[in-house]
């Protein structure tokens, strides 16, 4: 529901995703003689590694599981090889259109990924690069003790953050995930073994879940929307579940009189099946909050032109309406701190994959005279910086010296021209 209010490319990526695994199931099934389902499969994998990098967690997994269930159904090994390389190759083919276009754009296949290395890569001897990036990883602060030191949190309540997700989530703080799950999801995954029916589908779909989530969780930000390809899955095992105590509950014999053991039944269902509608609810409810907040009618029925809705539901909308209207066609912006989202812009416009934070880190250094932090700002290659000013002062505050932060401020003021400030966005004319 609130990824689809979004500009965010995951529900797209789940539904590419979902069908890659789904195809792969009905290859499998058909004993592997529909070889059509295989090439599906590896198409759907393309074009969901093609719109977002964490569909490679997906696109691995699929690999290696077909290439398991082959050797595993058939014992040809070989055979089972062959066809993950085909698998390889098609998906590859589909998605190479997005990797070239970064490719050539940026000489970064996996932009913004792995940058510093790419862009060292021409000036630098290989085993340096990979000194840098062992450097960078190894002093930087693990996330068990960030959570520690931002929120309080003891090691085991980070790593039982898979679990809490369900349970503890929320769309407007970052300690909880940013998004909100359904308990129902998982709730009734321990019922699934109650019964042997569809035994490698329910290993497929629970060990993809848990492969991607353990990966997602040691490699990204601790958001909801990063796991959302698994939610398709638990979805169709929490059915799996509910249908076995279902199952279980009208096959059990409570009392030897078959009068109160019915009575027993219908109330146990009864309860079992309100307690799911209890709990669904809770996505109608949620529903209807969303609802309230975007107000999507006004739009529908014309009560509101698409700047005043945007203007209505992005705080940053009412900048990006006076760059548009006010900047000259040549103005070329820098976003800091806004996401890299600049795609309302009507001007051309570059960021850097830390949001923003190396680039003002690399300003700061520059700061110690007025020449360079002249040539640093003009090799920047643009004409106005477009921020989020809270965003840019809790930055300062929190990593340099007063020293460091009067120094700089100072040179801004003296060099670089405010010709917007509103509801905490700024933008500024730095050319000097």
């Amino acid at each position: 529901i609130w990824l689809s209010t979004s500009a965010y490319i995951d529900l797209g990526m789940t539904f590419f995703t979902t069908a890659g695994l789904l195809a792969f199931l009905k290859w499998r099934d058909s004993e592997y003689s529909l070889f059509k389902w295989l090439c599906i499969s590896a198409c759907c994998m393309g074009v969901a590694i093609g719109s977002k990098y964490n569909a490679l967690i997906a696109w691995f997994f699929i690999n290696l599981i077909l290439m398991y269930s082959y050797a595993r159904d058939t014992e040809r090994q070989m055979m089972a090889l062959k066809y993950g390389a085909i698998f390889f190759v098609i998906s590859a083919v589909v998605a190479s259109p997005w990797y070239l276009k970064n490719y050539f754009l940026t000489q970064n296949p996996f932009y913004p990924l792995f940058n510093s290395f790419f862009q060292s890569w021409h000036h630098q001897p290989i085993p340096e690069i990979l000194q840098n990036q062992v450097q960078q990883k190894t002093s930087g602060v693990g996330f068990f003790r960030l959570r520690e030191v931002m929120y309080g949190e003891t090691f085991w309540e980070t790593l039982l953050i898979p679990l809490r997700m369900f349970f503890q989530g929320d769309d407007h703080n970052y300690r909880y995930f940013q998004g909100v799950l359904n308990p129902l999801l998982i709730v009734f995954t321990p019922f699934l073994f109650l019964d042997k029916f569809n035994r490698k589908d329910k290993f497929v779909f629970g060990f993809f879940s848990a492969f991607f989530i353990a990966i997602a969780f040691f490699t990204t930000a601790k958001q909801v929307r990063y796991i959302v390809p698994v939610l398709p899955f638990l979805a169709i095992l929490a059915v799996m579940g509910i249908k076995n105590v279902d199952k279980r509950l009208k096959g059990m014999a409570w009392f030897s009189y078959s009068k109160y053991n019915n009575y027993i039944i219908l109330i146990s269902r009864t309860i079992l099946f309100a307690g799911i509608g209890i709990l669904l609810a809770r996505n109608l409810l949620y529903l209807n909050n969303r609802a309230i907040i975007i107000q999507p009618l006004k739009y529908v029925f014309k009560h509101e032109n698409r700047d005043a809705f945007l203007r209505r539901n992005l705080e940053h909308y009412a900048a990006v309406e006076y760059i548009n209207n006010n900047l000259s066609k040549d103005a070329k912006i820098f976003t800091m701190f806004l996401g890299r989202r600049g795609y309302y812009l009507e001007r051309d416009y570059k960021n850097d994959p830390s949001f923003g934070r190396s680039t003002l880190s690399g300003m700061i250094t520059s700061s110690k005279t007025k020449e360079q932090f002249i040539e640093s700002t003009r090799s920047l290659g643009v004409t106005h910086v477009f921020m989020k000013s809270a965003l840019v002062d809790k930055y300062l505050y929190d990593n340099f010296s007063q020293k460091e932060i009067v120094r700089f401020m100072t040179l801004t003021r003296k060099l670089w021209k405010p010709v917007y400030d509103y509801n905490g966005y700024a933008v500024w004319d730095i050319r000097t």
